[in-house]
């Protein structure tokens, strides 16, 4: 359908943006303790903020691909942009939980162990793993150099859109 089309391209779109102004990031000095607080404040706060909020909720990964590079840019340091963007994350996540099973909760020919449109044995899995990897990647970050870990963000994110380009040409070819 045409909806599920523009999401995805719109979803692309959003990634391969946050790619290349992640290629071309100049390494601004990033402050241990943040950085410039006055700057992250007022309209461009809630402007981001509220962007980050509908991307997050309308192709998932907002905090990551709108908060993330915005920080970046403002100097902080990447442990406690990771940080930042999780706990929006998981906000984001709860919130639209919240709303994909108010969404789907009458809809018929769910698969089984379905919460509405929530499939709860991902939803466990996915909670586990968080759990489980979040204290291992908290010690890699404090480790690691930050101009490295940003790049390592940009590698996952190129990972992340060759694995949906690829789907999307293989589900074109096929259907």
């Amino acid at each position: 359908t045409l909806p599920n089309l523009a999401l995805k391209a719109l979803f692309i779109g959003f990634i391969a943006l946050t790619i290349l102004r992640g290629l071309f990031y100049r390494g601004h000095a990033a402050v241990p303790g943040g950085g410039d607080l006055v700057a992250i404040r007022g309209v461009s706060l809630w402007f981001y903020g509220t962007l980050t909020g509908f991307t997050g909720s309308l192709l998932g990964p907002g905090p990551a691909i709108i908060i993330a590079p915005w920080l970046r840019r403002h100097r902080y340091p990447m442990p406690m942009v990771s940080a930042t963007a999780s706990a929006l994350a998981g906000l984001l996540g709860f919130a639209a939980a919240i709303g994909y099973v108010w969404g789907g909760f009458d809809e018929a020919g769910l698969p089984p162990f379905s919460f509405g449109y929530l499939f709860l044995p991902a939803f466990i899995g996915l909670a586990a793993g968080a759990f489980i990897g979040s204290p291992f990647g908290i010690r890699v970050s404090h480790k690691v150099a930050d101009v490295l870990l940003h790049r390592a963000f940009i590698a996952y994110l190129a990972l992340l859109l060759a694995v949906i380009v690829t789907q999307s040409l293989l589900k074109g070819a096929a259907g």
